[in-house]
C-alpha cells in the first residue's frame, strides 16, 4: 500500500500512525501523527511527538518499517554523533568505520561523501546509492525573447545535498541535517557485504 492510500485511510478511520519525518528539526526521528487532511503535496496532522498541528511534505515521510527507523536512544546516540561534523572531510572520519560495517564501499572527494555497492568479484559499482555533498552554487539558465541565454549562477540558501537511490535529493542549510538523513538512508539501502 502507498503512502497516500495509507494516508487516505488514516484519515477516513481517524488513526494513528508512526512516520519518520526526514525534514523539520529532528529528521529521522519516529514520530505517531494523526493526520487530518492532505493539502496537495503535504499532509496537515496532528503530531503527537511534537504536540501540535504540522504540515509535512509527503515526500518527506516515511512509514515505520519501510527502512532504518530510530527510536529516542538512537535518535540520541546519532545526534552525538552529528555534533562533532563541520564538513565532508569530519564525515567521513566520525562515520567511515560505521559505514564499512554496514558493508559499504566507500568514496571520499573533496566536496562529497558517497556509499556504493560491490559486484560480486568485490569490485565497487560507479553509481553510488547514498551520498551527501556540499554543493554551495546553483545555475539558472534564463531565455530571453530574443532567444538568447543567460546564465545566472547564486549561492544556495540550503547547500547540504543528500541522494538516495529511488529518492529525490534533498537540500539542507545545515550539515547536521543532512549528516542524520544520509545515516539513516545508509542504514536503509546497506549491503549485507562488500
Amino acid at each position: 500500500m502507498d503512502i497516500n492510500s495509507i494516508l487516505t485511510r488514516a484519515i477516513e478511520g481517524g488513526e494513528i500512525i508512526k512516520i519518520i519525518y526526514h525534514g523539520g528539526s529532528h529528521p529521522g526521528l519516529v514520530r505517531e501523527v494523526a493526520p487530518i487532511r492532505v493539502e496537495g503535496d503535504k499532509v496537515r496532522a496532528r503530531c503527537y511527538t511534537s504536540k501540535g498541528v504540522k504540515a509535512f511534505f509527503i515526500s518527506k515521510i516515511q512509514l515505520v518499517g519501510d527502512e532504518a527507523t530510530l527510536d529516542q536512544k538512537q535518535f540520541d546516540q546519532l545526534h552525538s554523533i552529528v555534533e562533532k561534523i563541520t564538513d565532508i572531510a569530519s564525515a567521513h572520519a566520525e562515520l567511515n568505520e560505521e559505514m564499512t560495517s554496514l558493508g559499504w564501499s566507500i568514496m571520499l572527494s573533496e566536496d562529497a561523501f558517497t556509499l556504493h555497492h560491490c559486484f560480486k568479484n568485490g569490485k565497487t559499482k560507479k553509481t553510488p546509492v547514498v551520498g551527501i555533498a556540499y554543493d554551495e552554487f546553483t545555475t539558472d539558465i534564463i531565455w530571453e525573447e530574443d532567444y538568447t541565454m543567460t546564465e545566472v549562477t547564486k549561492k544556495r540558501i540550503k547547500p547540504w545535498v543528500v541522494t538516495s537511490k529511488g529518492k529525490a535529493a534533498r537540500y539542507f542549510g545545515k550539515i547536521s541535517k543532512a549528516v542524520e538523513a544520509f545515516i539513516i538512508e545508509a542504514k536503509g539501502h546497506a549491503p549485507e557485504t562488500c
